[in-house]
Order: C-alpha cells, then structure tokens, then sequence
C-alpha cells in the first residue's frame, strides 16, 4: 500500500453523511489514517456515528437552500483548502460541480467536467448519448411540462415506468409504475411538479448489473462490475444484496464507450438491466460514489482510497478483486415487506419469499453493521424503527404510506 496518504496528515470532507456510501468512505479513509469530516443536514448522521469520523459538520439543505449550502461549502473548504471533497448525492454533485471554480484544487479533484456532469444528472441527455454510441436503452417517450400525455397514441404496452428526467431535484423520484391510462397520467404529473420533463419507458424485467469505474481526464484506471440479487423497492432500485462478478463485456464496453466520450474524471456508476435475452439496457450514469461502494471495497477494489490518490495526483495501485458479496440488512427487510404488501408485477409473493431466502446463502456480509464499529448500525436501526412506527400507524388508520417510500438512504 502506497502511504503517502498516512505520512501527510491528508483531510477529507465527506458530504452526504447519511448515506451508505458515505459510511463506506469514511470507513475506508479513517483506517488509512486519513482526518475525514462528515457534514449532513443534521449533526448525528449514518456515517457521522463511525469511529472512523475525526468530526462533523453541519450544513444548509442543499435540496431546501441550494444557494445557501454553496455558500456553505465554499467557506468550509476555504478553511481547509487541502482537503479532498467526496459526494454521494446527486444534488450534491451539482452544486459543487457548479462552483467548483470557487473551490480548493484538491476539492475539485474528483469532479468531472461541467457539461460531462450535466448530462449524465439529465437521463434523457444520456440516452442520447446512448443512442448516439449505439447502447442499447428502453423505448422510451420524454413528456415536457405541459405537455399533455397521449396515451392513445402510444406505442408502449402496459405496465410502464415513469421517471423524472433530470437526477438532481430538490426531492428524490423513485422509479414508479403505471398499470393504466389514469395512473400514466396521474404520476407523469405529479413527476412534473419539480422536473422539467419526465421520461415514460418500456419495462425491462431482468437482472441489474453495475459498472464501477474511476477515470482520470478520459482513462479508465479501476473498473468493477455486480449483480443485483435483491432490490429495494423489488420492483427496480437501489441494491439491498449484491455479488461481485467479473465485468461482463457487453455492459463494460457500453459503460466504457459512454464515460470515454464524455471525457469523464472520477467515479461513477453506470447500471443497466438485461431484457429475456440478456441484452444489457442502459439505465442511468450515476455521476458520484453509489450506495453499494461497499461491496467493491469488501472485494479488494478500495475505490474511496483510489480516488483519494487521483484527486492528490498520487500513482494509482493496481487492484485485483476477490469473489464477495454485500448485504444492506434493512433494505433487504423493506424490500422483502414491499414485495409482500404491495406485490410485484409480473412476479408472485412466493416467488419473492423464495428469492430472499436463497440469498441467505450468501452469509453475513454486512454492509452496515460491523462488531468494530457498531454506532453506525444502531443509529440505522433507530431511524428504521421511527419511521416504520410511523408507516404502522399511517395504515392502521386508513393513510396511504407505503413501505416502498422510506426516508432511509438509498443512494
């Protein structure tokens, strides 16, 4: 191990303190003996809680007070000028990427281009991408706000996802589902409340397969790839329990050829999902670190300490991944307890049962949990049990809350 990073004192400012990616930084950073800060909207947060935190900060919304948390994130790197910045979020990213001239060279040292960054925070401008280099995505229809919604004139069968175009809202659109023409119209215009336009696609059931990547200024340095074996929601999310698989060729080179054309500098995370006959179908670019960052460290490739070493402009390590798998215990709960509530199309309630309990095989490979660094999980467990006493009560008296819309972290 190169330790350059232990011999300086080097800082890190990790946003995002609630998310599971977050806590996979800051456990990864505190053991190379790096100083890593947390900051989140409130003082106590997921990866705040680590033993691993040296300190935590506190910020402005950046979903709320946009301009304030900037504002924020400008004074705070000011005063700590060689600290490297790590985000989580989509917002996040944006709002730094947009003041990053503003911000300390070893801040802007994991952010990609500006116009790179907008596209990959715009999915329709990704699916052009997409389309331009030949990758193949699902058919898809982008509805701009008042636009009305011809559902007589669509060439797309029932059911269809509905999503936001753009990544970086002031709130987090999950995916969702439309079985009829009512419930098309319903949730394109609740999407276009805060989105400028919402893209209306074809289902595609299979597997989620993931490329990790690092780039530095257009080259590839690192790549990962996993299966997703159980989402949250069931029906298409973020992972719950992953594996590790070698990258495979046809996703590698559609992720690969995208990032390569936008020039891309950092981390990102490009997902797709297989059809019935395997084709892999771009979903998005997830344009900072992602919610299972774990599951690649736990395999041997560190991707916060790499990118650590990009942005200080330090040789970057070859890194050989080792067969593992991640589990985010909660998630795989609420998924589980979605599947059986709400159902999911096209797939049985035995079905889902049958499918999480065959990925107890996969043992205890904890995501949050650790005997070394317990406060994290408890923390977890308590946000967990709050707002699930609060999904209870909601339906006991008649309320529309579902076990699908947590305000656990997904990212």
């Amino acid at each position: 191990m190169n330790g350059s990073l232990r011999s300086t004192g080097q800082r890190a400012l990790v946003l995002d303190g609630d998310s599971r990616a977050a806590l996979a930084i800051v456990r990864s950073l505190g053991r190379r003996q790096v100083r890593v800060i947390v900051a989140s909207e409130e003082r106590a947060s997921l990866a705040g809680r680590s033993k691993w935190c040296a300190d935590t900060l506190t910020y402005p919304s950046s979903c709320a007070e946009p301009r304030l948390f900037e504002g924020w994130l400008i004074s705070v790197l000011a005063d700590m000028p060689d600290a490297v910045l790590f985000v989580s979020s989509d917002v996040t990213a944006s709002i730094a990427g947009r003041c990053r001239n503003r911000l300390p060279r070893p801040a802007q040292g994991l952010l990609p281009p500006q116009r790179s960054l907008e596209i990959a925070l715009d999915k329709s401008a990704t699916l052009d991408l997409a389309l331009k280099l030949g990758v193949p995505i699902p058919r898809s229809i982008r509805i701009t706000r008042g636009q009305a919604v011809d559902d007589g004139g669509l060439t797309l069968s029932y059911p269809l996802a509905i999503k936001a175009a753009q990544s970086d809202l002031p709130r987090r659109y999950a995916t969702v589902y439309a079985r009829s023409a009512a419930e098309l119209h319903a949730l394109v215009d609740e999407v276009l409340r805060e989105s400028e336009a919402a893209l209306v696609q074809e289902v595609i059931r299979g597997e989620g397969t993931a490329i990790f990547a690092l780039f530095d200024s257009g080259s590839p340095l690192v790549t990962f790839a996993h299966r997703r074996l159980i989402e949250k929601p069931p029906w298409g999310g973020v992972s719950a329990l992953c594996c590790s698989v070698e990258p495979p060729p046809d996703a590698l080179d559609a992720a690969l050829a995208m990032l390569k054309e936008l020039n891309w500098h950092g981390p990102a995370m490009v997902e797709f999902k297989r059809d019935a006959k395997g084709v892999p179908y771009l979903m998005e670019i997830n344009p900072r670190f992602w919610g299972s960052v774990q599951l690649a460290v736990r395999s041997g490739v560190d991707f916060p300490y790499l990118a650590m070493q990009l942005a200080l402009g330090e040789a970057i390590e070859p890194a050989t991944a080792c067969p593992a798998a991640n589990r985010w215990v909660l998630g795989e709960i609420d998924s589980l307890i979605t599947a059986l509530l709400n159902g999911v199309p096209g797939r049985s309630r035995l079905r889902e049962l049958a499918s999480h309990l065959r990925g107890l095989r996969y043992g205890p490979c904890f995501e949050v949990e650790r005997l070394t660094d317990p406060k994290p999980a408890l923390h977890e467990y308590a946000a967990w049990l709050r707002t699930s006493a609060g999904r209870f009560v909601a339906r006991w008296k008649g309320g529309v809350a579902r076990w699908g819309k947590l305000s656990l972290p997904e990212a």
